[in-house]
């Protein structure tokens, strides 16, 4: 198999594995979202054809969870009734009774009007009878379908970007990117040039930025919750109010817009960058090839900028203070502006001759970056990286 076949091979196994965890994502949340929202939407909806039934209370609680994060309640009623001469039985209070600590206030009342032994109506379906509710408004508890309508809604555009990769990939020329044309020929077929590949991409950053997002927001909302409902009750929570609005809610804010951001960069142009960086020492100049392709237009300025910088070693001893990614280059080459230099053309850039050489194995670790920017007016820029290793000198 050809470097090049091994590396589609490797693309298209990258994009199967991000569809998959999308796909688990969406359906996920679309099972969510039928339990807490369209199901209990939808027989609110219906039960205002269903008859109204004479029941009997035969049992009448409030159950209590106690948490480090509160109490949880859920009303917990069962109740007799007669429809068409035969008698059922059901325990189904509302079409949305969580186990949960918002509305307790209110649980507790709806237990409290409802004592056992108390003769009171319910809705019953008549096409089946089996079927019947006290109450058939819809509480405060769905509110809890917002964590899976995320899930969805984050996995459905995550899955609908990558199978539009899929569905963009032509079988010959190369790959086309949303609203862009092919990789150019000449591109894919200079000598001694080889294709860069960036550290992370679009998609990557996406997903990653949104589990976290999801994760984050999900955390918070039991105490935002809290808040609320104390607020609804007449008794604030101050300490907490300011605790977790003013410092945790901010960050979940912040990683939500960071999350749009990151979806809107899914639509940029893409960068294809060819080098020839085989044989890359102090001293040579590193010359490289890029096109824009997918709705390239868009793009008014594209600058490079070799970038070499120190990390803490991996499964190293660190020294106190000495955790922090270190910047000792930065090599930049002219800012292309020029509609017919943003989109294609060619770049040289100067590695010095004291430049340190590539080495994974100290401590720090040096490496080496190619950072590409783009600006995109009224949009997201591009700012991407792809990793470069500069050999020692005395290796060739």
């Amino acid at each position: 198999m050809s470097r090049r076949s091994g590396k589609k091979n490797d693309s298209t196994a990258s994009r199967l594995l991000v569809s998959l965890l999308t796909g688990a994502f969406f359906l996920g949340g679309l099972v969510g979202l039928f339990f807490l929202l369209i199901n209990p939407i939808y027989l609110h909806l219906a039960s205002t054809t269903w008859t109204e039934t004479p029941c009997t209370i035969t049992s009448s609680k409030l159950h209590e969870s106690r948490g480090d994060d509160g109490s949880s309640y859920k009303v917990e009623i069962q109740y007799d009734y007669e429809f068409e001469g035969i008698s059922h039985t059901s325990d189904r209070y509302s079409f949305t009774n969580l186990k949960s600590n918002l509305g307790g206030k209110k649980k507790r009342a709806a237990v409290k009007s409802l004592p056992e032994g108390k003769a009171t109506v319910c809705l019953v379906n008549p096409r089946n009878p089996e079927q019947a509710v006290l109450d058939s408004k819809l509480s405060i508890d769905i509110v809890f379908a917002i964590l899976p309508l995320m899930f969805a809604g984050i996995g459905g555009l995550g899955l609908w970007s990558t199978l539009k990769t899929f569905a963009s990939t032509p079988n010959v020329q190369g790959r086309n990117l949303p609203g862009g044309s092919a990789t150019s020929p000449h591109l894919r077929s200079s000598p001694g040039m080889s294709d860069l590949k960036p550290e992370v991409g679009p998609i990557g950053s996406f997903i990653a930025i949104s589990i976290f997002a999801i994760i984050w927001n999900g955390i918070i909302s039991v105490p935002v919750f809290k808040i609320i409902e104390g607020f609804k009750n007449g008794k604030p929570e101050w300490l907490l109010t300011v605790f977790i609005g003013g410092l945790f809610v901010p960050i979940g804010l912040l990683l939500l817009v960071f999350m749009i951001k990151m979806f809107l960069a899914l639509f940029n142009p893409r960068i294809k960058i060819q080098a020839d960086v085989s044989h890359l020492t102090p001293g040579q100049t590193l010359f490289l090839k890029w096109q824009a392709v997918g709705w390239a237009s868009r793009l008014k300025a594209i600058s490079f900028v070799l970038e070499g910088t120190t990390r803490p070693g991996v499964g190293r001893t660190k020294r106190r203070g000495d955790t922090s990614i270190k910047k000792f280059a930065e090599i930049e080459s002219t800012v292309f502006e020029a509609p017919e230099a943003v989109t294609e053309g060619n770049c040289e850039i100067v590695i010095p001759e004291d430049a340190k050489s590539s080495n994974e194995d100290s401590n720090p670790r040096v490496q080496w970056r190619l950072k590409v920017k783009g600006v995109i007016r009224f949009w997201p820029d591009i700012d991407i990286a792809f990793p470069v290793h500069i050999l020692p000198q005395n290796d060739l």
